[in-house]
């Protein structure tokens, strides 16, 4: 057996944002459930252990055969992810081994790759058009071997059943972006799908990328007939049983269509695939230990990391690529209810604080060194197209005071009065709670005066966002991958999109609103307003009408520069998440801490002992 190890990876998430991070707890009772499949196994239920029923390996190539016992905090409310509660994490990890769609996310470097199509269309390879209307027109090559579990080919008509459905005004589906696609530009193939969009957008990233069976679906009702069992699978396992309050197990699909690019063996490599729901996470940990399951994605806490890496054959993947946290300023009037006397408008007073922050301290006492610090937001989203703009920002309390001298020598400052003072503000959750405490000393080391008022969860991520109500806070976007979440995430910045319509929670560089419904969504204009302001809005709505990689990526980096030298946020650091694996019992595991999840590649899972 190998020693236990702990693997860091500092890949830089890409994270959808528009969502504030968050979680959520799912149960159900105890029923049981089996597919209807013709192809699913007979039905046992999971001995307490992993077997193996394999053959010998040759040479490079793995031995078919066995299982793999997952382990999970969560049980899915529904299999079906258009359904309702069906958007949920888990839900996803399981339907990874039986769903197909357009994309998926690489667990090794974090990037979008195809799935049931040849290639992901762009400007480069012709897949995404620019008409001279002003349109967009996107083309999918399916791969030519692509068949659903039962032998029919998954073809164009699956795609235009899949918007079909989509579009149905009496499903509670999300229409994003498919609502935008022109009407009878829907071209149909055999092994292709075309449509044209109203508008150049990068929205197409995230479309399709769940595809429904027509000869399955059709004539049912998609909201009603498929939560406790599953269409036919297009991935590498079909559904055989959901014991509901226990397991759900998966099986061999014998007829999926991909091979393993390194051996050239048809995949999947495994008999089944059981999911265990184990709701108490020390339990979940103790059943791993005592290898009773062989996969778990635990809370990433430091206690954990250094327990289950001290185990003989274990291996545990930290993967910088979680939420990132980041401490804002308000720019508008709600921080005068937080701190009468705040300083945000000045950028003197921005840089004072930034600087008075320690940021390796941070990590170092909340995770013991196992998160990495941002210098940028962008390299949360893509590492290399990031400019690491924030690193001007690095921890100086003697620079931090230089600053603070400034402000009080400007016109129209009082320190004497009105001296230079901090109210943070985050939800009651525990890292931050920590947090809180950890920045006290900073702030004294620059002659910053510091106080906390720490709001639950429901109000901060309500009206405390919402109306403005604070004067520096700390919260975490979390986000998917591609390009398009890159853009999406400037939207939180966009001094055009203050809510109740946007995200631009900070108010900077936002104009007067006035006559809303909830009168605590009006405010003046920004105490921010200047031509930085106004190029960053512009800059917003070339993003998001622009397709090119190459322009966007100028549009990147000019953005961050500006919110890095006005400083508006702060970026502190990535969260990490771990997977965890027996991995001298289970080969081809690569943890991927997107939405994607660790079995992303479940096919290609295979048992290294015998």
């Amino acid at each position: 057996m190998r020693v236990g190890q702990v693997r860091r990876r500092a890949t830089g998430a890409f994270f959808a944002v528009l969502t504030i991070a968050g979680a959520c707890n799912l149960s159900a009772g105890p029923t049981t459930t089996t597919t209807s499949s013709t192809l699913a196994s007979t039905t046992t239920t999971p001995s307490g252990s992993s077997t193996t029923t394999t053959t010998q390996p040759l040479g490079d190539r793995h031995q078919y055969g066995g299982e793999v016992l997952i382990g999970e905090l969560e049980e899915p409310l529904t299999l079906n992810r258009y359904a309702p509660g069906g958007d949920s994490f888990i839900v996803s990890k399981i339907g990874q081994g039986y769903w197909t769609g357009v994309q998926d996310v690489d667990g090794a470097n974090l990037e979008l790759i195809p799935d049931v199509v040849v290639t992901l269309p762009t400007v480069a390879n012709g897949g995404l058009v620019v008409n001279p209307d002003g349109t967009e027109t996107v083309t999918y090559m399916i791969a030519p071997a692509a068949v659903w579990a039962d032998g029919t080919p998954i073809s164009g008509a699956d795609f235009a059943f899949t918007y079909e459905s989509i579009m149905n005004p009496e499903y509670a589906t999300d229409k994003t972006g498919y609502e935008d696609i022109v009407s009878g530009s829907i071209v149909v193939g055999p092994k292709s799908f075309q449509y044209t969009m109203a508008n150049p957008t990068l929205q197409v990233e995230t479309m399709f990328s769940l595809i429904l069976p027509r000869h399955v679906v059709e004539g049912t009702d998609l909201m009603s007939d498929w939560n406790d069992t599953m269409w036919v699978s297009g991935g590498p396992f079909v559904l055989e049983q959901w014991s509901r309050g226990e397991f759900i197990t998966l099986t061999r699909n014998p007829n999926y269509w991909k091979s393993d690019p390194d051996t050239g063996q048809q995949l999947p490599y495994l008999d089944r695939v059981i999911f265990r729901f184990i709701p108490d996470a020390t339990t979940l940990i103790a059943e791993f230990k005592a290898r009773r399951i062989d996969v778990i994605t635990p809370p990433a806490d430091v206690a954990t990391i250094q327990d289950l890496g001290a185990l003989e054959g274990a291996s545990i993947d930290v993967a910088s690529a979680g939420p990132w946290e980041q401490l804002s300023f308000q720019f508008g009037d709600g921080r005068l209810l937080r701190n009468p006397g705040s300083y945000n408008e000045h950028i003197e007073y921005r840089k004072a604080v930034a600087h008075a922050i320690d940021r390796q301290r941070i990590v170092d006492e909340l995770y013991a060194g196992y998160a990495d610090i941002l210098d940028s937001y962008v390299a949360a989203y893509n590492p290399v197209m990031s400019l690491g703009a924030w690193s001007e920002y690095a921890y100086d309390p003697d620079r931090s005071r230089l600053f603070l001298t400034e402000l009080c020598a400007k016109d129209g400052v009082d320190c004497a009065a009105n001296p230079p003072a901090v109210v943070f503000t985050a939800s009651a959750v525990d890292v931050r709670v920590q947090l809180s405490g950890i920045l006290e000393p900073m702030f004294a080391d620059a002659g910053i005066a510091y106080s906390v008022e720490i709001d639950p969860a429901l109000i901060f991520f309500g009206n405390t966002l919402d109306f403005g109500y604070f004067d520096v806070a700390d919260w975490a976007w979390v986000g998917s991958p591609g390009m398009a979440s890159l853009v999406a995430i400037h939207a939180a910045w966009d001094p055009g999109g203050t809510p109740p319509n946007g995200l631009a929670f900070t108010r900077w560089g936002s104009s007067a609103v006035s006559g809303q419904e909830d009168s605590r969504y009006n405010q003046r204009a920004s105490s921010v307003v200047d031509a930085a302001t106004e190029r960053f809005q512009v800059l917003v709505g070339l993003m998001e009408r622009t397709v090119d990689e190459r322009e966007l990526i100028a549009y990147f980096n000019e953005a961050e520069s500006i919110l890095a030298e006005a400083v508006v946020f702060l970026p502190l650091y990535q969260t990490p998440d771990i997977g965890v694996v027996w991995a001298d019992e289970i080969g081809g595991y690569q943890h991927n801490p997107t939405d994607a999840a660790d079995t992303w590649n479940l096919g290609s899972w295979h048992r290294v002992d015998s």
